[in-house]
């Protein structure tokens, strides 16, 4: 067949194909299929990788102090990240938004402690410094995991029969720089700068809580409790909370704490405190509409694979 040029049925190029006819007078289904057919083509970009501008990583002065009573903060501006006197199992649960039973790996995660302090890029915000102190992990310390599920003792946080009697309050949002880490307070206790601007207190036979969500409640009772806690109270607001107890479960709650920061007691200390039932403190959450009822429940955990003890230089 001969065919004869005609100007108005130019060579018309679309991806890998030649049309005699140009594009714009095929018909619409012709060119819905083209779209189709070269849609594969089209290479998504990697989103680029989120990375500190500049970092410092030093071992942490070791505390005086016992027990709970720890210096570790965090603190997060626009401009800077400060990470002091946390541990491994800390920076991961941070990175990767889990809880600390939910690192799986050398016994030094919970005890060896870190100082990070960091400079953020231009631009960028407070809501990608998590993906940031994931890449210094990884190029730092050589973190390497897999996940899995893992069954768990744990406690569920739930409504009791009596009624709730917790004031609901605003969120105290702190504005600018967001301040969070549990650090020693005068007296016997420690208290916790929370997400949305709430406090969590434990300390002289009390639990204070102002302006606390459930679900950060829950988190925090995990480490007094000595097992995971999960929210399952179905209240979405924050509230104000104020539970008295006496002074043998106040002295065993705070024990668990400091075994759950690393701080090491022998088996059989251990094994007392987990007896422990603490009945000061379920009744005075029963008071309050608030229960915590013992069970078994599969979690996700990250197994930690590769990790250096030591960072890279800075």
């Amino acid at each position: 067949m001969n065919w004869a040029y005609d100007s108005r049925y130019s060579p018309c190029l679309v991806g890998p194909f030649i049309f005699v006819t140009p594009y714009d007078k095929l018909p619409l289904y012709m060119r819905l299929t083209l779209a189709l057919l070269l849609a594969p083509l089209a290479f998504p970009q990697t989103p680029k990788r989120l990375e500190f501008e500049v970092a410092s990583v030093r071992l942490s002065v070791p505390n005086q102090g016992n027990g709970a009573q720890t210096p570790a903060a965090a603190r997060v501006d626009p401009l800077q990240v400060r990470l002091t006197y946390l541990t491994m199992r800390d920076f991961i649960t941070r990175a990767y938004a889990v809880k600390a039973y939910q690192v799986i790996g050398p016994e030094w995660i919970t005890t060896d402690r870190f100082d990070i302090v960091a400079t953020l890029p231009e631009g960028a915000t407070q809501a990608q410094v998590p993906a940031m102190l994931q890449s210094l992990l990884q190029d730092r310390f050589g973190l390497k995991f897999h996940k899995s599920q893992k069954e768990f003792d744990v406690y569920t946080l739930g409504r009791s029969k009596r009624p709730l009697t917790l004031t609901e309050v605003p969120p105290r949002d702190t504005g600018g720089a967001t301040v969070t880490g549990v650090a020693p307070r005068p007296g016997n206790g420690v208290s916790l700068n929370t997400a949305r601007g709430g406090l969590f207190t434990f300390a002289d036979n009390k639990l204070e809580g102002k302006a606390l969500s459930m679900d950060v409640l829950a988190n925090q009772l995990s480490g007094f409790m000595g097992i995971p806690t999960t929210n399952r109270t179905d209240l979405p607001g924050f509230y104000d909370i104020h539970l008295e107890l006496d002074d043998e479960d106040f002295t065993t709650m705070m024990m668990r704490a400091a075994a759950n920061r690393g701080v090491q007691y022998p088996p059989e200390v251990l094994a007392e405190l987990a007896a422990t039932p603490n009945a000061s403190f379920h009744g005075a959450m029963d008071k309050v509409g608030l229960k915590l009822e013992k069970g078994k429940a599969p979690l996700e955990v990250l197994n930690i694979e590769e990790l250096k003890q030591k960072p890279t230089d800075n």
